[in-house]
This record gives C-alpha cells, structure tokens and sequence, in this order.
C-alpha cells in the first residue's frame, strides 16, 4: 500500500509543485555561483594574466580568448558536447525530442566552461548557461525521482525559467521563457510550477545580490504618438539585422566545422585568437557587455547608449562588430548564451537609429536612449521569436514601464519580419543537426476541440424510429452511407444504438423482418457535447464501440446529436492541417 500511495503522490500536481520550488533553489544557487565564476575567471584573465604577461602591452586582448578557448576545447570535446554554443537549443531538444532527459554532468560542465569562455573574453551572455544549469538540474532532480516524461519536461522548463529570473532579477521573464520559449505552450499545469520556482529562485538570488535592476531604474516615454510610426522602422530594422545576426552566427559555424588542419579541440582556441584580434580594437564587444561582468579597463558601452554617452559611428561599428564576435565565439564552439549579445545589438542598432530620427524629426522624436531600449527588446524578439519574454525582461531590467507603445510595436514588427523569413535562432540550430522540431508547440486539439463542434445534427442526424425492420434499417445505411443509427421511442426517446455490426449478424440469419428493438444496443457509450475530444477518447478507449449517441448532459435520454469514431479522426486531420500552414 506504501508504494501504491507513493506512486499516486509522484505523480500528482502538488509533487511537481513541491519540485518545481527545489529547482527553483538549486537554480537560484547556481545563477549566483556562476556568476561568482565569471567574476573569478575575469580576475584570472584580466588581473593575474594581464600582469604575467605585461610586457605585451595591449596585445594581451588578442590572447586573453585564445588562452580561454585552448582551456575549454578539450573539455567540450571529450566531457560533454552539448555544453558547446549557447545552450538554449539543447534545452529545446531535450524538452521536445528526449521526454526532458538531459545528462546530469551538463549541470557541472556547462557553468565552467561557459565562465572560463566569458571570462576571458568570449562575446557570449549569461543566460544560456544558466538556463541549461536550472534545466539539466530540473532533469537530474525529476529523473532520479521516477517521474513521467511529461512532468519531467515541465520541470526542465521551470530550471531554465528559473535560472533566466535569477541571473537577470526578472522572475515574471523567467516564467515566460519556460512557457514561450522552452514548452512552447501556455497552460495552467505548466504554469503554476513555473511560477513557483522562479518565485523561488528570485528570491534567493536578491538575498545575495540585491533587488536592484540589471540596467538600471530608467524613466523613457513616448513624446508623440506621431512617433510611433518610426518606432514601426525601428521594428521593421531590428527584424532585418536579426536575420542578419542568425545567418552570420551559422555561417561562421559552418566555417570553422570545415577546417581540418586542427583537432576539433584546438577550435575554440582559434576562434578566440581571431575575437582577440577584433577586441584589440574594440574591446567593448568582448565578454558580456554590460552590468557587473564586464572586462577591466571597459566602460558599459550599452548603459552609455541608453543614456546618450554614445556617439553615432560608435554605435553603428558596434552593431555589426558584436554580431561578428558573438558569431566567431560560438561558432568555433565557445559556451556561452546569444540573450545578452542581442541586448548589446539592438541596444547600439536602437540608439544609432534614434540618433538619426532625432537629427531629422527634432520635434516629435524622444532622445535616442529611448529607442535603444526599445532595440534591445525588439532585437531579441525577432531572433529568438520569444516576443513576450523581450518585452517583459526589459520592463524588469529597466522598471520603466512609460515605453509600453513604442515598445510593443516594434518587437512584434520585429518578429513578424523574422517570421517570414523562416529563422529562428534556437530552433534553427536543431535544424542543422537534423533534430525535427517545430519552432512553435502547436495548439493540442484533442483539448481544444468540443464534441458539439463535430457531432452530427439538425437535418444530418438521421434517427431510427421503434418499430422500423431491419430490412428498412439496412436500406437506410446503404442509401445514406451511415454505418450505425441511434434509436427512438415513439417519445423520441434514445433507447438504443444500431450499427452495421447487429444488422449483418441478422441478415446472415435472413431476420429481414425483425424489429430494430430487437436487436439494438440498449446500453450504448454516451457522449456529452460540452466534453473534448480527449474526454471522449478516454471514454471511448474503456468502452470501444464506433458510434455513439450524444446527449443532454441533464437527461440521457434526450438526443442532441451523433457521432461516429471516424468524425473524431476526420476532425482532428482537418484542424491539425488548418494549424499548419502559418508559418512559425
């Protein structure tokens, strides 16, 4: 009975509950530790190292990422593969391909190599590994606990989301990460445990760290909704660099995938030589860029766009230096996440568009700072296809709420132009590994689908009256086509169920003449036309039958409508095709 009752409590809400707040936890402590890391590998490469190897000057930029890509080649290689790029795909497929299984030493690799990368130099973010530490986390903790594929991915979602609130002080974010970006799919059993552990998580993390805003309490409004029209380019723009920032990173993927003259491990290392040649002159791009992690001697080359410190041509060399840094960090098979480099982008391709639309509509335009928040969030909204995640972190990185119009305008146009072109940052890594995944979940519609939506009714509901003869009953089926038939008293009353099983049966026997009564189903499945079709098929899959009866809920014997097994397939064929074709 002990293990009866242990089973049930597994799997039960409350259990994924109660899990959902220990990952939360263990991803809190781990945001926390992991960016100890990156801090202590920055003393490592820029404090210790750079006085080792001072009598090179300057040129130690160039060889601060070789150094760190030498270190984590071997170990990507020989340790764990998936910790390689920016770790966000990994999650995807693990949620959507593997039931949420994900090697548990993925936890301990992926924040050493991914600090080692960063700290040295590599243009990655934080958020990738910090996601896929809560997500293999949430996979170990459920996998060692027994419980079933479903949850499990569940939980997976909750570390990753968990991970996202903690390192970025944004837990509404994070619950949206998990739902749009990991599950793909927005329902209560997700999101309760969603919101649990990174409830959880936050609140650990502000012990430790404070509750203070990533970038700081900003204060950007709207100046005039003649305005709003620019933020439409604003979008239209962010959408486009976005494609452009996606072909790059693979591109350079593919390029350091065919050289051969080094071992695959000595990769990375190659990569940082040539991110180091980029940094020496301009450094802004390596590492992070921006908050507590950033390179000495840098200045928060993002925070300056944001508050106007920045100047024009800056700000464009910056756009395009940091899409190639990010693409040769990763590509080359750096660990690191692509969220903070796509802030880092929009927020330079925002502010230099802004810069201009305040030297051409000096009137009506706010100051450009705005529309570099409003870039960072449309950037990322169009290569990650994560919309309301891009909108709601910038709301809790900033806390300036004034900018909701323009900002919701240009991530959706941003989107929609990453939409027909077919990309998407995370999924398309799936892609060219040959993993089949749809960058959307699409709708389940066993759940969203009625009965009373497919049942036969009005002038299609035949009925059989009490009294008809089966030779009536099989001229009936073969003039209409119908296989089976509900029956009526003379009250119109369902008595029963007839199909072309009884009639075949009677007319081996040559009963023509027999009444229907006499040979019916007398206690056929019912259905109700408020249930779903998966309510139904459990039903059906207990009882079997092919044709069933639908009724009253109040009054089983009042006929509202008939439905045979082959319309829940037909039904399900037609509404799946009708999902399908908008592209995702």
């Amino acid at each position: 009975m002990r293990t009866t009752n242990w089973q049930r409590f597994r799997e039960s809400y409350l259990f994924l509950t109660l899990l959902a707040a220990l990952v939360g936890f263990v991803s809190g402590v781990g945001a926390i530790l992991f960016r100890w890391l990156i801090n202590f590998f920055i003393e490592v490469f820029y404090g210790i190292g750079s006085k080792i190897f001072s009598f090179i000057g300057k040129s130690y930029y160039a060889i601060a990422p070789a150094l760190g890509g030498l270190i984590i080649g071997p170990i990507i290689h020989y340790a764990a593969s998936e910790t390689k790029g920016h770790g966000v795909p990994e999650i995807i497929e693990a949620v959507r391909t593997k039931g949420g299984r994900i090697r548990p030493r993925v936890a301990l690799i992926k924040p050493l190599v991914s600090a080692i990368c960063i700290g040295s130099g590599g243009s990655a973010g934080r958020e990738g590994p910090i996601a896929q530490i809560g997500a293999s986390s949430g996979s170990a903790i459920g996998q060692m606990l027994g419980i079933s594929p479903e949850k499990l991915r569940v939980l997976v979602a909750c570390g990753a989301g968990a991970g996202i609130a903690a390192t970025f002080n944004a837990p509404i974010a994070g619950i949206f990460f998990a739902m749009e970006v990991i599950l793909a799919e927005f329902r209560t059993r997700s999101f309760i445990p969603a919101v649990v552990a990174t409830v959880t998580a936050t609140s650990f993390a502000r012990r430790f760290l404070g509750d203070y805003p990533t970038l700081g309490p900003l204060n950007y409004s709207l100046r005039s909704y003649s305005e709003l029209p620019l933020y439409l380019g604003l979008g239209i723009l962010a959408g486009l660099v976005g494609i452009l920032e996606i072909d790059v990173l693979y591109k350079f993927e593919d390029f350091f995938e065919r050289i051969k003259v080094l071992p695959p491990f000595l990769i990375p290392a190659l990569g940082g030589l040539i991110l180091g040649s980029i940094g020496l002159a301009l450094p802004h791009v390596l590492g992070v860029g921006y908050g507590e992690n950033l390179l000495p001697p840098l200045t928060n080359a993002l925070i300056a766009a944001i508050k106007e410190r920045l100047d024009l041509k800056l700000m464009i060399l910056l756009v395009f230096a940091k899409i190639l840094a990010t693409s040769i960090t990763l590509g080359a098979g750096g660990s690191g996440g692509v969220f903070a480099p796509s802030l880092f982008i929009g927020g330079m391709l925002g502010g230099a568009y802004g810069y201009i639309m305040n030297l051409l509509f000096p009137d009506i335009t706010a100051g450009y700072g705005a529309y570099a928040l409003a870039g960072m969030a449309a950037l990322f909204s169009g290569v990650s296809r994560s919309t309301l995640t891009s909108i709601i972190i910038l709301f809790e990185m900033t806390r300036d709420y004034e900018i909701i119009l323009p900002l919701l305008l240009s991530c959706v146009v941003s989107d929609a132009i990453v939409v027909f072109s077919g990309r998407n940052i995370y999924i398309q890594k799936l892609l060219r590994k040959g993993v089949k995944v749809k960058p959307e979940r699409p709708p389940d519609i066993l759940d969203m689908t009625l009965i009373k939506e497919i049942m036969k009714k009005g002038e299609d509901l035949i009925v059989i009256k009490k009294g008809m003869s089966v030779k009536e009953v099989y001229e009936l089926m073969e003039k209409r086509g119908y296989h089976g038939f509900p029956v009526l008293d003379e009250k119109g009353r369902l008595i029963g169920l007839v199909t072309h099983n009884e009639i075949n049966d009677v007319m081996t026997s040559g009963l023509w003449d027999a009444k229907v009564e006499s040979i019916m189903i007398r206690d056929p499945l019912t259905l109700y036309p408020d249930e779903t079709l998966r309510e139904a098929l459990l039903r059906i899959g207990i009882r079997r039958g092919s044709h069933f009866p639908v009724v009253d809920r109040k009054d089983r014997r009042k006929l509202v409508g008939f439905v045979a097994k082959s319309d829940i397939i037909s039904a399900y064929v037609e509404k799946t095709k009708e999902i399908e074709w908008f592209p995702a």
